[in-house]
């Protein structure tokens, strides 16, 4: 029915082996083509479809039988038309239908740059003034609140300081901090 070459290539895939595997792909990429253009899957691309295709054809070479009277290339094509069935019953499922209809990042990336804010993102300016107020903090600040400012900011990675003496020391300079600069939503 097949070669003892292919057989053992099924079974370096079942095993993990990543040619293996590019091998196998590569060799049933039509069948997977053919599938992925008989089925429409709303919301899953090419490379998606692909991925799927590529853990189903893992899945196949792990549970194929030699003995049995189909073709591993048989067996692989039932198994991917039998995961594309399940993903299209889970699409279509009503409980599971998203309320708002799926955009695709990649088609509204010039109208996304108006609806999306990064709240991650630093604002420059606010950047500049924090660094030159704790400049001015650090430079009117005592040793000891030095000490902990270097810790806090792991500029030094031990403090010898005790625990009481580090709360006091950066509570001190938080509160010279504040009224040095009235712009507290910096901190």
């Amino acid at each position: 029915m097949f070669s003892m070459k292919e057989c053992d290539i099924i079974k370096s895939l079942a095993d993990g082996d990543e040619q293996a595997f590019i091998l196998l792909f590569h060799k049933y990429y039509p069948v997977i083509r053919k599938m992925r253009r008989t089925f429409r899957i709303e919301g899953m691309d090419k490379d998606d479809f692909d991925q799927e295709a590529g853990l189903v054809l893992i899945k196949s070479a792990k549970h194929f039988q030699q003995g049995h009277r189909a073709s591993f290339g048989t067996f692989f094509k039932h198994n991917l038309k039998n995961r594309t069935t399940d993903l299209i019953r889970k699409m279509n499922a009503k409980k599971r239908a998203p309320k708002v209809p799926l955009v695709r990042l990649d088609r509204e990336l010039e109208s996304l740059s108006t609806k999306l804010v990064d709240y991650s993102a630093v604002n420059p300016e606010d950047s500049a003034l924090l660094k030159d107020h704790l400049e001015r903090l650090y430079q009117v600040a005592t040793p000891i609140e030095k000490e902990a400012l270097r810790f806090i900011f792991k500029l030094d990675s031990e403090i010898h300081l005790d625990h009481g003496a580090f709360i006091n020391a950066r509570s001190r300079c938080r509160y010279k901090y504040l009224l040095m600069d009235k712009l507290t939503g910096l901190i």
